[in-house]
């Protein structure tokens, strides 16, 4: 028999429950396989255990159902409503309500909404909505910035646990881990951002409880000084005592620009308006940059309070990756006791004895939750008895904060433990010390999500737990924790909540995962090779893999394919240790790819079936890249980052598959994704690390409107800048070689035109020879040996000049000049043809460019025959010449051969020489070299065209993606563009980098830098500010970055005008939808079969999906589903045919 608390909570949670839509519902026989002693995560059960429908359905709303205490109220109603007001206003007004426009948030339970309980887990408070009829203050100013609010959030029984159960709604279980707790008392908050059914949370902290959900559930949670966001009219389990630890408001997010929105737009709207308790402080962000490097203390832990291993781990991680990043470490050795803290905390939240959450649960006598029986709290003694003792107690406060204030005045910030581990077991949490000292003395701190615990490197320190922690402090356990989010809280002194979420910003967004070892690759390289070996047994034609038509189910392939990079967990959570594995499938699968190239050319016999594996490699890659829908992950962590992979015993060189794929022609050259990736790097999106060349970061400072910001020498590195330099100075180089070649009369001594066109030229050529230095033979191509020829020309030119300036003999300086100058003009073909050179990112020239260099290799294989030929015969022929004793026919000889090569042959010229055997040996050369050979040439160009021809698009792709690669492969970080380069080595190199340290040389080069390009950095900051608009305003409508470059006439809703504001763009934009709507109209019949249409348009879908699935064509498809429905007839009339011979037996 129930009891009266009992009845009315299962009332109260049976009418919330009823508010969830019937189409969103899982079974029951599903929801019975779980619940919080199922180690399992909410993340991959939906892939699991759902059809494709059900997971279209549902997927919205799997974490309310597996999660289903996560919420208090559902507020959907009252947020369509807010929504479509908002509509509504924007239609009529053009403008947005207010910068939270339309943007979804949730909120903890204790934040008052008139209509809707708040009744903080107390059974007692069941109904209290009846007593509030206003929303709480913070509630208000968000709701007045134009956030949308559609559900309340589920908290702990008395709000004093960091485990969010109560007897009305039952316990909110963790994402990630069903067995894990989702921390308190702002859990229900952590859970749903973890699952994305929220993206901005609002929760409360007076001792972690932002900061506690964010880190368990591995989110982001920032925890501001108190007052200066708005915190009344909330619901309170006790009386608010003033003297004691203040409860702050907060928020939660998917990421920091989430909560740095929030605490920004909150402060410019002076929430003192709305909380007079707030300070009247405006919000004041320092101009924190990339440049900017920050002393950062490291706070490991306080011995007395173990901190687990995997976040010492992890926290050490942090710090080195901050150090090679140039920021200043310095690791905190003395420090206050964190014991005595949090027994300073205990005592403040004991400081009113007499109204305190405990009445409540008496007043209905309902059930303590198991998180609050914990026994041991006494040790850390109770609240102040009188005045006295609260005087001291607040005494001891100050102190504790002078000291901590004493501590930081010597960095920005700290790193410091979010807690002693990763999200523990339900109701293992225990004391908070870690979090609520900030509380205590009020800092602001904030949780980032960092790492995870590994039970295989993270083993027992065994740290020594003091008695009195027993059972109220998380103890590690390595197979507890294994695979548990870690975290990071960064902390701030009091007051600068700015400064601390300032500190956060970076312009280069670097890869989130660490590189697989080298033996790690290899064992992934070689578990996809016998996956390949297995499912392609035979040789298959290029066209059915490059279609994907081989009888392979596609959606099982591609599950084990991820699988061979080992891991556990979902793809999809990124801080699974799946996903940072399956990161290096694109590089493992190209070197697979390598290795039956080898095997191809070393076993002949099984040659096709070596090829198509090969080729089949690439495909898998190309599918990797095609299915990867995460820009960072695919870029950064995929394509960008480089691995080393073990090979007889050693490791190799790093590389990424970007340039891999280039350097092997790979088929993953022509995906979008890759495609992408090169153009970022082409326009500087992705660029190298300040701090390590080798690795490759995203450039954060994009979407930074600021011209001054991009006011900076080191944009100069961008593949798209230095190809505009690159021709300008051509351009440049070309006129003044017109100039100076063209002068009618030479002058005595050298002119300014001169000096600089030969100050040009040796720029040029130091620039071949550094690259020569750097990238050795590889580095020598046509284009290469083009140039070089042309500088080779012109330093013969200059040689000369220098003879006849300073020449003593009489009468030589004019014919110096004389062979100077033609010297010059034989160099003008080349410098017009050097042209063509850098226009070959452009498709047109980039394919004539391709065909040419495709000839020249091609033609190699002509000029070696044509050597031998030629050797062979000029020894017969001087042979002959030299038989009567003596050689005077050489000459003619070599003359006679090359003319008939380049102008065809002169029989009457060689038939007096040595008869009949020179006639006939030079009928022999003929042959040889006009039928023979040069028709070998013919078909090698031939076939070079064709070939080249009928993969223009791929041949362009692959020319585009090594020629924006060459600038990025540049050896020298600080670009010093020819004839620049000469200043670098001349005046930088030479003399000072050789004894000057590297920072105070690095920071010389780039005001050098600086004052060299100003003009052109100008243009460069111009355009990217104007950019920056267009990437906000698409960020602005959930478009992905490169959005709206072009304007498609047949997309209605899309198209960006510079010059407008973003209100006015979407403005024009509806206003130009509207009227094709209306015209639509105007003649009723014209539209009226378009639904009926658009319905047979569905029925025309070819089945590409469920073809490849089965792993065939969609002709196939066709066959196989006529077979199948075939089938399945001759299946019923069997079981009729069955049905009757049974009926007719029993009638016998």
């Amino acid at each position: 028999m129930s009891t009266d608390w009992e009845t009315l909570a299962k009332e109260k949670k049976t009418n919330v429950d009823s508010l969830i839509p019937k189409d969103w519902i899982l079974p029951s026989e599903l929801l019975s396989q779980f619940n919080e002693t199922t180690p399992v995560s909410v993340l991959d059960i939906s892939n699991k255990f759902l059809n494709d429908l059900e997971i279209e359905i549902t997927e919205s709303y799997t974490v309310t159902q597996l999660l289903e205490s996560l919420k208090t109220e559902l507020m959907f109603d009252f947020g369509f409503e807010r929504a479509q007001f908002l509509d509504d206003y924007f239609e009529k007004n053009k403008v947005p309500f207010g910068p939270l426009h339309g943007l979804p948030i949730s909120l903890k339970d204790n934040l008052h909404i008139p209509g809707y309980d708040s009744t903080l887990g107390f059974v007692s408070s069941i109904g209290n909505k009846s007593e509030f009829n206003e929303f709480s203050s913070y509630a208000k100013l968000l709701f007045d910035l134009g956030a949308v609010f559609y559900v309340k959030t589920n908290i702990p029984q008395t709000l004093m646990t960091a485990d969010s159960e109560n007897n009305i709604f039952g316990r909110t279980l963790n994402p990630s881990n069903l067995t894990w707790t989702a921390g308190g008392i702002s859990g229900g908050e952590g859970a749903l951002i973890k699952m994305r059914g929220s993206l901005i949370g609002i929760g409360t902290d007076i001792a972690g409880s932002i900061r506690i959900p964010s880190l368990c559930n591995g989110v982001y949670g920032f925890r501001p000084t108190s007052s200066r966001l708005p915190s009344s009219k909330q619901e309170k389990p006790t009386r608010e005592v003033f003297v004691a630890i203040k409860s702050v408001t907060g928020p939660l997010s998917v990421d920091l620009d989430g909560c740095k929105l929030i605490v920004k737009e909150t402060i410019n709207h002076k929430p003192w308006k709305y909380d007079p308790g707030c300070l009247r402080i405006p919000y004041n962000a320092p101009s924190i940059e990339d440049s900017t490097k920050l002393k950062i203390g490291v706070f490991l832990e306080d011995s007395k309070l173990p901190v687990h291993p995997p976040i010492k781990r992890i926290i050490k991680e942090a710090a080195d990756i901050l150090q090679n990043n140039g920021h200043s470490i310095e690791y905190i050795e003395q420090f206050p006791s964190l014991d005595e803290s949090w027994a300073l905390s205990w005592s403040s939240f004991n400081t009113d004895s007499k109204a305190t959450s405990i009445d409540k649960l008496l007043s209905t006598k309902e059930r303590l939750i198991d998180s609050l029986k914990l026994p041991g709290l006494d040790a850390y003694g109770r609240g102040p008895a009188d005045i006295d003792e609260l005087i001291k107690l607040k005494f001891k406060v100050k102190q504790l904060t002078d000291n901590w204030l004493e501590i930081l005045d010597k960095f920005d910030v700290i790193i410091f433990p979010g807690a002693p581990g990763t999200a523990p077991p339900h109701d293992d949490y225990g004391v908070a010390p870690y979090t609520c000292i900030w509380n205590l003395i009020d800092f602001p701190a904030a949780i980032i999500p960092y790492g995870r615990a590994d039970a295989t490197i993270d083993v027992d320190d065994g740290a020594e737990y003091p008695e009195k922690l027993k059972h109220i402090y998380a103890h590690y356990d390595a197979s507890k924790y294994d695979g548990g989010i870690g975290s990071i809280q960064v902390v701030a002194p009091h007051l600068e909540d700015e400064k601390l979420l300032a500190s956060f910003w970076h312009d280069e967004d670097a890869n989130d995962y660490q590189a697989v070892s080298p033996r790690q690759a290899l064992r992934v390289a070689i578990n996809l090779k016998n996956l390949i070996d297995t499912v392609i047994p035979d040789a298959v034609s290029d066209d059915k893999i490059k279609s994907f038509d081989l009888n392979l189910p596609y959606n099982d392939l591609m599950k084990t394919v991820y699988e061979a990079a080992g891991g556990v967990g979902n793809r999809e959570d990124k801080f699974s240790s799946a996903r940072r594995y399956q990161a290096c499938l694109v590089f493992c699968l190209l070197k697979v790819s390598g290795w039956y190239d080898t095997l191809a050319d070393a076993e002949l016999a099984n040659n096709d079936i070596y090829s198509a594996r090969s080729l089949f490699a690439q495909k898998l890659a190309c599918i990797i890249i095609d299915n990867e829908k995460d820009d960072k992950y695919l870029f950064i962590s995929m394509l960008c980052h480089r691995y080393s992979i073990n090979l007889n015993d050693e490791d190799s060189d790093p590389e990424n598959a970007l340039e891999l794929g280039s350097d092997v022609h790979s088929l993953i050259i022509t995906t979008s994704g890759y495609q992408r990736c090169i153009k970022w790097l082409w326009v500087g999106w992705i660029v190298q690390s300040r701090n390590d060349p080798s690795e490759y970061v995203l450039f954060n400072g994009k979407s930074n409107t600021s011209f001054a910001s991009h006011f900076d020498p080191d944009r100069i590195q961008t593949p798209l800048y230095q190809n505009v330099l690159e021709i300008f100075v051509a351009v440049l180089y070309l006129i003044l070689y017109t100039f100076v070649a063209n002068i009618d009369s030479i002058p005595d001594t050298f002119n300014i035109a001169e000096l600089i066109l030969y100050a040009f030229t040796l720029g040029f050529a130091l620039d071949e020879l550094q690259r020569f230095y750097h990238f050795g033979p590889s580095y020598v191509t046509f284009s290469s040996a083009f140039n070089d020829t042309l500088y080779s020309i012109v330093f013969v030119s200059l040689g000369f000049r220098i003879m006849s300036v300073y020449s003593f003999i009489e009468g030589s300086s004019e014919m110096y000049n004389i062979t100077s100058q033609r010297f010059l003009a034989v160099a003008a073909p080349f410098i017009w043809i050097r042209m063509f050179f850098f226009c070959d990112l452009y498709r047109f020239f980039g394919v004539i460019i391709v065909m040419i260099n495709t000839m020249m290799k091609e033609s190699l294989i002509f000029f070696f025959l044509l050597s031998v030929v030629i050797i062979g015969f000029l020894q017969a022929f001087v042979g002959l010449d030299q038989a009567d004793g003596k050689r005077d026919l050489t000459y003619f000889i070599v003359t006679n051969m090359l003319q008939t090569i380049l102008s065809g042959p002169n029989f009457k010229s060689i038939e007096r020489f040595a008869y009949p055997y020179g006639s006939i040996m030079y009928y022999s050369y003929t042959f040889l070299v006009t039928v023979i050979l040069l028709n070998i040439l013919i078909a090698l160009f031939s076939q070079a065209y064709s070939e080249v021809i009928e993969n223009a698009n791929e041949e362009y792709l692959h020319q585009y993606a090594t020629r924006v690669l060459k600038y990025i492969r540049a050896p020298d970080a600080k670009i010093f563009f020819p004839p620049f380069n000469l200043i670098e080595i001349f005046f930088l190199d030479i003399p000072l980098s050789w004894w000057m340290d590297t920072t105070t040389f690095n920071i010389i080069c780039s005001k050098i830098m600086l004052l060299l390009y100003a003009p052109y950095l100008c243009i460069i900051a111009n355009y990217e500010s104007k950019q920056a608009r267009r990437i906000n305003y698409n960020r602005k409508f959930s478009l992905s970055d490169d959005s709206n470059e072009e304007n498609r006439e047949w997309l209605l809703t899309d198209g960006y005008e510079e010059t407008m504001n973003d209100e006015a763009n979407r403005h024009i934009i509806a206003q130009a939808v509207e009227r094709q709507q209306n015209a639509e109209r105007m003649e009723p019949e014209f539209a009226q079969n378009f639904p009926e249409w658009k319905k047979k348009l569905e029925l025309l879908v070819p089945p590409v999906g469920k073809a490849s699935n089965l792993g065939v064509g969609v002709e196939s498809y066709e066959i196989i589903n006529h077979i199948s429905k075939l089938t399945e007839k001759v299946d019923v009339l069997i079981r009729q045919n069955n049905e009757l011979k049974k009926q007719l037996q029993s009638q016998k």
